[in-house]
C-alpha cells in the first residue's frame, strides 16, 4: 500500500512538473506574442522617422554627416534591442526557469528601450526640421533685404536720371 502511494505520488509530481513546464512555455509564447504586437509598430515608427530624416537632409548636404551618424547609432541600438528580444523569446529552456514576472520585466525593459529609441529618432527629426526652417528663414530675410536694397538703388538711379 505504501509502495503504491509513493508510486502514485511520484507520478503526480512528474505530471505536475510537466504541466508547470508547459504552462511556463505557454506563458512565454503569450508574452512574446504581445511583445511582438507592441514592438512591431515601434520599429515601423523608427524606420519611417529615419526615412523622413534622409528625405529632409537630401537638400542640405551640411546636415548629412550629422544625420548619418545619428541614424547609424539609432539603427544599431534598435537592432541590438530586437536581437535581445528575439533571443529572449527563442531561449525557451533557459527562460522557463525564470519566473513569469521576471521574464515579463526583461521583455518590457527591452520594449521600453525600443520606445526610447523611437523618441530619440523623432527628436532628431524635429531638430533637423528646426535647423532647416531656421536656414530657410535666414535665406528669406536676406532675399527680402536684397530686394529692398535693389528697389532703393533703382529708385535712386531713376531720380538721378530725372535730374
Amino acid at each position: 500500500m505504501e509502495q503504491t502511494n509513493r508510486s502514485e505520488t511520484n507520478k503526480l509530481k512528474t505530471t505536475y512538473n510537466k504541466m508547470i513546464l508547459r504552462l511556463n512555455t505557454l506563458g512565454l509564447v503569450i508574452d512574446a506574442t504581445f511583445l511582438a504586437q507592441e514592438a512591431y509598430p515601434t520599429v515601423n515608427t523608427i524606420i519611417r522617422t529615419q526615412r523622413i530624416i534622409v528625405e529632409q537632409v537630401a537638400d542640405y548636404p551640411k546636415l548629412i554627416p550629422f544625420a548619418v551618424k545619428s541614424e547609424i547609432q539609432m539603427i544599431q541600438k534598435a537592432s541590438s534591442l530586437i536581437n535581445y528580444m528575439v533571443g529572449l523569446s527563442l531561449s525557451l529552456g533557459d527562460l522557463n526557469a525564470i519566473k513569469a514576472g521576471d521574464r515579463k520585466l526583461l521583455l518590457n525593459h527591452a520594449l521600453n528601450e525600443l520606445r526610447a529609441v523611437a523618441g530619440m529618432s523623432y527628436k532628431m527629426l524635429s531638430t533637423i526640421r528646426g535647423i532647416i526652417l531656421s536656414d530657410k528663414l535666414r535665406k528669406a530675410r536676406f532675399s527680402r533685404w536684397v530686394n529692398r536694397e535693389k528697389d532703393l538703388i533703382t529708385s535712386i538711379i531713376r531720380n538721378a536720371k530725372k535730374l
